[in-house]
């Protein structure tokens, strides 16, 4: 990033780390920046999803997974992801009909 500070998939991929190493606010910080740089990244708002969601933020993890899948309508992991949320909030009919549209896109999985 210091050569490239304009690098949007640079912060999103830092953010990635960043979260795999348990620190969830200095990845979404990077999320953030990325999104700031390329606010057409449906990636980078699934992982600023996960990382809100997984701090207890299930309302602002579900928006960032709704605006991925506005972006991309098919992203599964998104849809995977929201449900997981959804759940959490006890939205269990939500949840499932998520679920369910994950698995219509790839029903091997």
């Amino acid at each position: 990033m210091e050569l490239n500070p304009k690098n949007a998939k640079a912060y999103n991929a830092r953010g990635v780390i960043k979260e795999a190493k348990g620190d969830r606010d200095a990845a979404i910080a990077d999320y953030n920046r990325a999104l700031e740089l390329n606010p057409e990244d449906a990636t980078a708002y699934n992982n600023r999803g996960y990382a809100k969601d997984a701090k207890g933020d299930h309302d602002g993890g579900i928006a960032d997974y709704n605006r991925a899948l506005e972006l991309n309508p098919k992203d599964r992991t998104a849809l995977q992801n929201r449900s997981v949320a959804k759940r959490a909030k006890g939205d269990i009919d939500g949840a499932n009909a998520d679920w369910n549209r994950a698995l219509q896109l790839n029903p091997s999985r």
